[in-house]
């Protein structure tokens, strides 16, 4: 019997070590995975914003031959100077002034252009600052913006010193200018240089280039660049995690290594076959394969012709996956081990349930969850007899945006209003996206009076608080307050019903249901 239990006890104790180490082993392998999922969308997040704001200067840019004024800016077109001993001119006069930070310098060959073309070119370069200082400053992993004019001028901000960097004849011959000239992309795309190495004086960068025709004259190309440092400074995992495009150039590594003046292959760095170099390239986005010695993980953009790897060796899973288990076989605390499980079961679901309630553009709850709290609200408020009122807004004109600049820059003005909103109301009050341009405030032990107060606070801030590529955003509003024994298909129809007295009004205001009952 001895000897039977001590057989049970050992091939029990065996299963256990066994099972315990694929589970440890598969929790490193997903662990890898789910890295990887961050890691591409921390870079995502520094690439679309990148995409979205080069499509609104290109449609702009495109757009103002067309509608473009000789009047604006003539101050700073005055400012350029010439050179008749180099045959240049410059933007110096800037330096130095207060509107340093508003202006690019401007640095080109020949004389200043005075011609209505050519002038008119210049006063789309001086135009591009004002949506480069609002964009530089938001997003502040970008290194340059710029406008390079075929006419042998270029216009770089922050501004730079023509001591530090001029315009010369060569900058047409580099990538991010070749790669978006007619001859190389006919379909006049905006496209991803590879890495290169920056005139001005910030080592390695990849441009994000488009190119702007005055109807089918091509007239110069509008840029920004990102450092391959400052993208690998996003690209931060405890693995080894390359972004590389489709030559096989490794553009950033959270390996410590930094780019100066030459772009490595990635098989260089890994030390891995050709054949093995193919096989991570066939591998299917989103997911992770053991290839030689490595587990490895891939994945692309819709917006950039890179793909992110995420390596880690085969030995170190291994040796993991064993220094996980051992400590858990010797004290024997399987119990931990269940309820750690259960835990993260709990957390996925809570995060699941948090995915299904929330609106995955602006991040606020949807329509689904205030189908889930609504209730509850209405009944606390007859219970304890505490008001309760709500908030309704529609965004005035929001086709318009869409029209005009783009999808990608609408959904920027809608997560603009979320974040403007958020940053308004009280803690205490629930913001709800209902749809499209509608949004909903639930503001629960508040009268009707507290909640036109809230209302209009959130009205200005809307109104005072422009996007910094479609401009001001208004908004109409409506406010109602539960009545006794109502139900909330009332209370809604009553605030929307205010919503749309708002707009026959001439939007932009805040109207009270009561205030126009009959």
């Amino acid at each position: 019997m001895k000897n039977i239990k001590k057989y049970i006890n050992i091939i029990f104790s065996i299963l256990v070590i066994v099972a315990m180490l694929i589970i440890n082993y598969n929790y490193l392998i997903q662990k890898l995975t789910n890295t990887g999922k961050l890691e591409q969308t921390a870079l995502n997040n520094a690439i679309m914003p990148c995409s979205n704001f080069m499509e609104a200067l290109t449609i702009y840019g495109n757009n103002f031959f067309e509608r473009g004024s000789m009047d604006k800016n003539v101050e700073f077109y005055s400012l350029l100077k010439y050179n008749s001993d180099l045959n240049n001119y410059t933007l110096d006069a800037v330096g130095g002034t207060d509107d340093e930070p508003i202006a690019g310098n401007i640095t080109g060959l020949g004389s200043i252009p005075e011609s209505d073309l050519s002038k008119l070119e210049m006063n789309l370069a001086l135009n591009y600052n004002e949506f480069f200082s609002r964009f530089y400053n938001k997003l502040p992993d970008i290194a340059w913006l710029y406008y390079t004019s075929e006419n042998n001028f270029i216009n770089m901000y922050p501004w730079i010193s023509s001591k530090d960097f001029m315009f010369t004849e060569d900058i047409k011959n580099m990538e991010f200018f070749t790669s978006a000239n007619p001859q190389n992309n006919p379909l006049r795309k905006a496209l991803w240089t590879p890495a290169y190495v920056d005139a001005a004086g910030k080592g390695l960068m990849v441009s994000l280039s488009s190119p702007i025709y005055n109807k089918d004259t091509f007239m110069g190309v509008v840029s920004l660049d990102l450092t391959t440092n400052k993208l690998s400074e996003i690209l931060n995992c405890e693995y080894d995690g390359y972004l590389i495009d489709d030559t096989n150039s490794v553009i950033a590594t959270s390996r410590d290594i930094k780019f100066d003046k030459e772009v490595p292959k990635l098989n260089d760095l890994m030390k891995i076959s050709e054949n093995d170099m193919e096989k991570m390239k066939e591998l299917e986005n989103n997911s992770i394969k053991r290839i030689g010695w490595y587990y490895v993980y891939k994945s692309g953009f819709s917006d950039a012709p890179w793909t992110i790897l995420i390596t880690v060796p085969v030995y170190s899973i291994i040796a993991k996956a064993l220094l996980f288990t051992v400590p858990v076989i010797i004290i024997v605390q399987l119990l931990l081990i269940t309820f750690n499980e259960v835990e993260q079961r709990k957390k996925i679901e809570e995060k699941i349930k948090n995915f299904a309630t929330t609106d995955s553009l602006t991040g606020l709850k949807n329509r689904r969850f205030l189908d889930e709290i609504i209730e509850i609200k209405m009944t606390r408020s007859d219970r304890y007899q505490e008001p309760l009122s709500i908030i309704i807004f529609d965004l005035d004109h929001f086709k318009k945006v869409n029209d005009t600049w783009g999808h990608p820059i609408g959904d920027e003005m809608l997560k603009h209003v979320a974040e403007i909103t958020n940053n308004t109301i009280r803690e205490s009050d629930i913001f709800i996206r209902l749809g499209g341009e509608e949004f909903m405030i639930v503001l629960p032990n508040t009268n009707i009076t507290g909640a036109v107060e809230i209302a209009e606070r959130v009205r200005k801030a809307l109104e005072e608080n422009e996007h910094p590529v479609a401009g001001k955003q208004t908004a109409s509003f409506g406010v109602a307050e539960k009545i006794e024994d109502d139900i909330f298909n009332d209370l809604y129809k009553r605030a929307d019903k205010a919503v749309y007295l708002a707009k026959e009004s001439g939007r932009n205001r805040v109207v009270r249901y009561e205030d126009n009952k009959k």
